[in-house]
């Protein structure tokens, strides 16, 4: 029997994300459909990879740790002034690449994100967060989170204050759970690809496994801007 490994970065409780979930079952089907079986295990930090990979023998490993089209719908909305919310976005991670994305899109329709308008959800109450920018002189009216989980606990405290959605703010997700559908109001949301991201991540590894000395390669993919009710055009 040959082991592909799954690092998974210990971050919450992957698994409880319907996503995340999704996204395993998938990547798992693709391992197998290659004749491997599947091993799970979560790191700290990156300076267990090397001993983990080489006590387990396994033949390969998928690394998963912890976009503009999300913040043209609220812009195009006429939501003035914009926030982003979510975990702290540092190094090359995916909350990072989100941040990065989210301000380049706005610099090039002219606006600056001031940095008070970037908050790390880390360690934060979110009915603080959104009593500050209801209360802010120019209060804010369109909310970007980095996935669909952390816009729902934005709905549950909005819920709680008595602010509506999308009535006091307009919230965007990212990620398309099952939930967002179900939610109310339902959710915008960017959708992935998930068979097509297990797909593709399985195809890389495989290629790697077959020639060690293949190049590195970095695959972007398209995303889908799934238009539901939880933003508010101000514009008419």
């Amino acid at each position: 029997m040959v082991y592909l490994g799954i690092m998974v970065t210990d971050q919450g409780i992957p698994l409880v994300d319907p996503y995340n979930s999704a996204f395993f079952g998938e990547l798992a089907r693709e391992i197998q459909k290659n004749g491997y079986d599947l091993m799970l295990h979560y790191i700290k930090d990156y300076s267990e990879v090397n001993y983990c990979l080489k006590s387990w023998k396994v033949a390969g490993a998928v690394f998963i740790g912890s976009f503009d089209d999300n913040i043209r719908q609220i812009q195009e909305d006429n939501h003035i002034p914009l926030v982003f919310i979510g975990p702290e976005a540092i190094g090359n991670g995916v909350i990072m690449h989100r941040l990065q994305g989210f301000c380049s899109y706005l610099r090039e329709a002219g606006i600056q994100l001031p940095s008070e308008h970037i908050i790390n959800l880390t360690g934060q109450n979110i009915e603080d967060i959104l009593k500050m920018l209801k209360k802010a002189p120019h209060p804010v009216t369109g909310i970007f989170t980095t996935a669909d989980n952390c816009a729902f606990e934005i709905y549950g405290a909005a819920y709680r204050l008595g602010y509506r959605i999308p009535e006091d703010f307009s919230v965007i997700g990212f990620d398309d759970n099952s939930m967002s559908r179900r939610a109310i109001p339902p959710l915008t949301t960017i959708r992935q690809d998930i068979c097509q991201k297990a797909q593709l991540a399985c195809q890389m590894l495989m290629k790697k496994i077959e020639d060690a000395k293949s190049p590195a390669e970095n695959i972007i993919l398209d995303v889908d801007l799934i238009e539901r009710e939880s933003v508010l055009d101000l514009s008419l």
